[in-house]
């Protein structure tokens, strides 16, 4: 058979453009370009700058004189002139007119630096390109008909006596307990399979950015002893318009070749774009081929929970029903979060670590930043702070990442940060002048990626329920409150210890941590079992009566006839619960009680950072919770 040679057309084409190009430089852009470079003056001008001293080096030529200004700046030239005494002017100026300004270099040297050593590179990168062509279009390694344009680009992770194990993964208990066993089934199927039992083969890990997606689905691999297969959407760049469906293609070509194995696709929202075509083409495939081999899983991972529940889990397309197993991922509570940090070496007080809770939150990847060789001041300076501080330019990262039009859900979570109570729809849409779908969509996306949460409040002048929106994500509430009054000043946070602006914020900010603990807190109550409702209670101030407002952000509504009332303080010692502070507590129940018409007992529930200083008020709250109870309850 006759082998076919490839056309040496395009490769000819390739270097006629680059020779017309070197010599468009050479001949005319270059000269064109020095020549701009020198200012061409008249021989007065160089004579008062030489009277004036300001000349530095000098050049006589056959036709010209080519000099420069005393700090060689600027290149002049001017015609010359018979002028006998040029000589000593030019040494009592101090110029240096010996030298030559423009050096001509050897015709050879110019040619081989300027025409034969580019030519000799752009060939050497012509014939790498059209081999690489060649090879594509030919059907060898990587070739367009298996995928060569389209290789799927994932990284392989073989399997490791030294890889990634569950231990190594903080907190997340749950999620760990239901991956066991994909990981059992993995190291013994036929144990499954005797008993007709099945394991789910579509995966799919939901969560904000930073709470160890990635890192738990390595570590399933890890205990498995498996192939891992990696491809990250932020990887994932399209070159060719309809390439998605070959990356998919080869992506479980290798996988084939390497069960029984796991395929992880990361941050899959990243692939979703008309041109790629990857979340339909993972569908099909899934469906004809990936999902009937037995030795292959694949788990799916996404930051933005909107678009995986959209796309994936409410989907009627090519993955509908397909997602088998349904993970979702949260932040640490103050329980991991302690555990977290002991396990890197800190050696902080619970009172600092709730502290940088209030700050960062319980994310993974922010508490990954802080160093145990600092103290939490110091820690915050430099990640917030400092030149270059890192926590300074995820606040815009984390929302491009999480939605593909940042600005509106940036607009609503700034306008939340500066409502302490949290707002409602309607004001919302008031304030930003935005309303219908639009508003629902983003205020939705935002509660599914755990930055704000929709409450509900009983209040005197409504008839029904009203629902508030408030922001929950600790990390942005930190920075929009305190990043830009920290601007100049790299200590910011370490100059304004112990001030009022300060010491108000985290009484604040340690409602939020209560209201993001209010399981651990039913569990503290013992009344976990229970089925309860959990809301707010605000009264208006009533100008008639000239009645101030009031308002109790934990109501915990239970099935069992009662009600806890939450009063959340905030203190570095013991809380003294003082005479007046005792009667404000009563006076707020007894009007809960007669706006609401409540017929449940109420019971007054005290949550603080430390014990209550004793007195006889103190013997009078009902129940009460320190920050050790949330810091031991999981």
């Amino acid at each position: 058979m006759k082998e076919v040679k490839p056309s040496k057309k395009p490769l000819a084409i390739y270097y006629a453009i680059v020779l017309a190009v070197l010599l468009l430089l050479n001949l005319v852009l270059v000269p064109w370009m020095s020549e701009r470079q020198v200012e061409e003056v008249d021989y007065g001008t160089f004579m008062t700058m030489t009277e004036e001293k300001n000349i530095g080096r000098v050049d006589i030529e056959s036709n010209q004189i080519i000099f420069t200004d005393k700090e060689e700046k600027q290149v002049y030239k001017t015609g010359l002139m018979n002028d006998p005494e040029l000589t000593q002017r030019l040494y009592d100026a101090g110029a240096q007119f010996s030298s030559e300004i423009v050096e001509q270099g050897s015709p050879m040297l110019n040619f081989l630096i300027w025409f034969l050593l580019p030519i000799l590179l752009f060939s050497f990168i012509g014939n790498q390109m059209n081999k690489k062509l060649m090879e594509k279009a030919g059907g060898g390694p990587g070739s367009m008909m298996f995928g060569g344009v389209g290789k799927s680009n994932a990284k392989v992770y073989v399997q490791s006596t030294h890889g990634i194990r569950f231990a190594d993964v903080a907190g997340e208990d749950e999620a760990k307990e239901n991956l066991q066993e994909i990981v059992d089934y993995l190291h013994d199927p036929g144990k499954y399979e005797s008993i007709g039992a099945s394991m789910p083969k579509g995966i799919l890990l939901v969560g904000p950015p930073g709470t160890g997606k990635t890192m738990l689905a390595k570590a399933v691999a890890g205990e498995s002893n498996v192939p891992f297969f990696s491809i990250s959407g932020s990887e994932f760049v399209e070159m060719f318009v309809g390439m998605g469906a070959s990356k998919v293609r080869d992506l479980f070509k290798q996988a084939k070749e390497k069960a029984p194995c796991i395929v992880f696709i990361d941050e899959i929202s990243c692939f979703d774009s008309q041109r790629s075509g990857f979340v339909r083409a993972l569908g099909f495939f899934w469906n004809s081929w990936a999902s009937l081999q037995d030795n292959l899983k694949l788990i799916i991972c996404g930051s933005v929970t909107s678009w995986m529940i959209t796309n994936i889990i409410d989907s009627k397309g090519g993955l509908h029903n397909r997602v088998t197993h349904e993970i979702a991922l949260h932040q640490f509570t103050l329980h991991e979060t302690e555990l977290y940090l002991l396990n890197r070496g800190f050696n902080w007080s619970r009172l600092t670590i709730l502290q940088a809770y209030m700050c960062l939150g319980g994310v993974p990847y922010y508490l990954s930043l802080l160093s145990a060789s600092e103290s939490l001041a110091e820690n915050l300076d430099r990640l917030f702070f400092d030149r270059d501080a890192e926590l300074q330019k995820e606040y815009s990262r984390l929302y491009k990442t999480l939605f593909k039009s940042p600005e509106p859900y940036m607009k609503i979570v700034k306008l939340l940060a500066e409502s302490k109570q949290g707002l409602t729809r309607q004001e919302i849409s008031t304030k930003l002048k935005i309303s219908g779908k639009a508003l629902t969509d983003q205020l939705g996306n935002l509660q599914s990626c755990d930055i704000i949460r929709l409450y509900y409040v009983k209040e005197s002048k409504i008839k029904k329920n009203g629902g508030i929106y408030q922001l929950m994500d600790f990390y942005s509430h930190f920075y929009l409150k305190f990043a830009f009054l920290g601007l100049g000043d790299a200590q910011y946070w370490s100059h304004h210890l112990n001030t009022p602006a300060i010491n108000n914020w985290y009484g604040m900010s340690f409602e939020r941590v209560c209201l993001a603990h209010v399981n651990q807190i039913k569990i503290i109550l013992r009344f976990d079992r229970i089925s309860t409702q959990f809301y707010s209670w605000r009264s208006k101030t009533d100008v008639a009566s000239h009645e101030r407002g009031a308002q109790i952000d934990i109501i915990i509504d239970r099935a069992d006839d009662m009600i806890n009332v939450c009063e959340v303080k905030y203190s570095k010692s013991q809380y003294e619960l003082t005479k007046s502070e005792f009667d404000k507590l009563q006076n707020r129940i007894n009007r809960f009680r007669g706006e609401t018409k409540t017929k449940k007992g109420v019971i007054l529930t005290m949550i603080t950072t430390e014990d209550l200083l004793p007195n006889k008020y103190a013997n009078d709250i009902d129940s009460q919770i320190t920050l050790n109870d949330l810091f031991d309850t999981k």
